[in-house]
């Protein structure tokens, strides 16, 4: 039901398994401390209720905190209450350092996330990222006395109930643990009050956990905008939907549904409404979020009406983006939408792009270079020279879906893609050969960094080449320019 041409960037998909490995280890490591943390927090309410101790003994506890500001948290609560007009309220605690943190917190996530959607993507600091970071530290920063507090409470009276059940001696108690936790985490003192309008025991579980949690709102607010992914996306009156049949997973093949559907009719697109451009009525262009594992798959229609297909072998677990390239038959538009494929673990991966005008596989040796920088907007020749590995010219390039190589670029950014084909003359029979130079007109419609794909075919093995590229900042006008150029310019 397919063709695939996959060329996974071996010599660092291991370190960027490893780099994913990193971070699901320090992810759950985050997660089980948050879950021990909550657990100390909640423990003097809890485990009274089931007659582990007496409630005696958790007041106790809250008492030798509350009594007066002392260690970390002394000092940060000390801190707040010099900020102008809302420090004194801050260093009360309670509801309205929960409703300040929050609303900071999800406020702040919020605006860096509508900035960031705002952002073109071209400027070295992203105002999005640094509002929503700001926000998270400040919400944190505010609650964080209370975290410290109830942190130390719990502390001290699981302490004391070991020392209760006899697990501890009164000695390690009173002389090392508590002035231990009291001059380190320590209690926000004065007016900090932790009882909840008066509730105490079981009954405050629920307001104490709102106010001491609330600066972990934003971030799970945070994390979970990031995980949400649409598989859809709309280009010129052209919706493109992946449906694979199951998250995507390093080794296993994966099937997958496309559908074109025309969203002014609302029918979809078959077969019959694409044009065969260089061999092929669909190709689609797949990639993870490093930008290492590259396919270039060619679905086929099914029966069902709209519908196509096609398999592949991801090498990553992560979230793939894939483009559809199509040309319309009854206007001859050419159409570049991506769409994006969950991966087994869904979380974002930062590109992995490594600059280089070198490049070796397959007994192959490309060397790039260009008659001036590559630059968004205007429009770059682009030379490679191909050699075999014994440093001889190579002749003898066979014709692969109508060239003699395809040349295809991910944007850093995720929002563009570059498909350039040789110019010159095209193979016109499977004998023809080409070779060694191939020149391309490379037309950038994003700036930064950018990860290339060489697609080389001799005898009968397909080859796969890495180069990545640093995109100039546009000229004055000439991303308008381009802009009005793209729906023609190297159609496939």
């Amino acid at each position: 039901m397919m063709t695939e041409h996959h060329h996974p960037h071996l010599q660092t998909e291991e370190a960027a398994e490893t780099d994913y490995s990193v971070s699901r280890i320090l992810t759950g490591i985050a997660i089980g401390a948050g879950v021990l943390g909550a657990g100390i927090i909640l423990a003097p309410h809890i485990l009274p209720a089931l007659g582990v101790t007496s409630n005696a003994v958790a007041r106790t506890a809250a008492n030798m905190i509350h009594n007066e500001p002392m260690g970390i948290a002394g000092a940060v609560n000390s801190g707040l209450s010099l900020i102008p007009v809302i420090g004194s309220k801050l260093a009360e605690g309670g509801w309205f350092s929960a409703v300040a943190s929050a609303s900071v917190g999800v406020g702040g996530v919020l605006l860096g996330q509508f900035i960031e959607s705002k952002e073109d993507g071209n400027k070295h600091i992203k105002w999005g990222n640094v509002l929503k970071y700001a926000a998270l530290a400040t919400s944190a920063l505010i609650a964080l006395p209370a975290i410290l507090s109830s942190l130390s409470t719990g502390l001290i009276y699981l302490s004391m109930a070991m020392e209760k059940a006899k697990l501890l001696s009164y000695e390690a108690v009173q002389e090392t643990i508590i002035p231990a936790i009291s001059n380190t985490l320590g209690g926000a003192g004065g007016l900090y009050q932790h009882n909840m309008f008066g509730l105490n025991g079981i009954a405050a579980i629920v307001p104490h956990f709102f106010s001491c949690g609330a600066p972990f709102a934003p971030v799970a607010l945070s994390f979970f905008q990031h995980k949400s992914k649409e598989n859809v996306q709309t280009g010129d009156n052209i919706t493109v939907e992946m449906l694979p049949d199951a998250p995507l997973e390093a080794g296993k093949q994966c099937t997958a549904k496309i559908r074109l559907k025309n969203e002014r009719t609302g029918g979809y697109l078959t077969a019959d409404d694409l044009a065969v451009v260089h061999t092929e009525k669909l190709h689609l262009l797949v990639v993870d979020e490093s930008l290492r594992d590259y396919h270039h798959i060619h679905p086929k229609q099914t029966a069902e009406e709209g519908v196509f297909t096609t398999e592949f072998t991801p090498q990553t677990n992560h979230n793939y983006t894939a483009w559809a390239d199509f040309t319309t038959a009854r206007d001859g538009q050419n159409q570049r939408i991506s769409s994006t494929m969950a991966g087994k673990i869904n979380r974002n991966i930062q590109p992995r792009i490594d600059m280089n005008a070198q490049a070796q596989a397959g007994g192959l040796s490309c060397a790039w270079e260009s008659n001036a920088p590559l630059k968004q907007g205007q429009y770059t020749l682009v030379h490679i020279d191909v050699r075999d590995s014994a440093g001889n010219p190579v002749n003898d390039l066979e014709p692969i879906m109508g060239a003699y190589a395809h040349l295809v670029g991910f944007s850093a950014d995720g929002k563009t893609l570059i498909h350039a084909h040789p110019i010159g003359e095209e193979p016109t029979s499977p004998d023809d050969r080409g070779g060694p130079r191939l020149s391309f007109h490379v037309a950038p419609e994003s700036a930064g960094e950018t990860q290339f794909y060489l697609q080389l075919k001799r005898d009968g093995k397909e080859v796969m080449l890495p180069f990545g590229q640093r995109i100039a900042p546009p000229s004055a006008n000439a991303e308008k320019a381009l802009a009005t150029r793209h729906s023609h310019a190297h159609a496939l």
